[in-house]
């Protein structure tokens, strides 16, 4: 079994700094995205939640970075099971 899980705080902080190193705004992502307001957006970058599957590819090649490079794994739970996943 695999006990990992996207860490949603590690993962927002992420996505804000991207956006800040390529000067784009919560605006910018709400407009390239389709989405009704910039407040996801914001749920986003302070970990309050995160991208659908959809908007995560979305936001990806919107900031032209790969997936992996946009979210942070939480394998905590998995180092405490000492690495064993079945």
């Amino acid at each position: 079994m695999i006990n990992t899980s996207i860490d949603i705080r590690a993962t927002g902080k992420n996505i804000k700094t991207k956006m800040d190193q390529k000067g784009i705004t919560a605006g910018d992502v709400r407009k390239a995205l389709g989405l009704a307001a910039d407040q996801c957006v914001y749920k986003w970058c302070s970990g309050v939640g995160i991208p659908s599957t959809e908007n995560f590819v979305k936001l990806s090649e919107f900031l032209g970075i790969s997936l992996d490079e946009l979210i942070v794994v939480d394998d905590r739970l998995n180092n405490c099971l000492g690495g064993q996943n079945g």
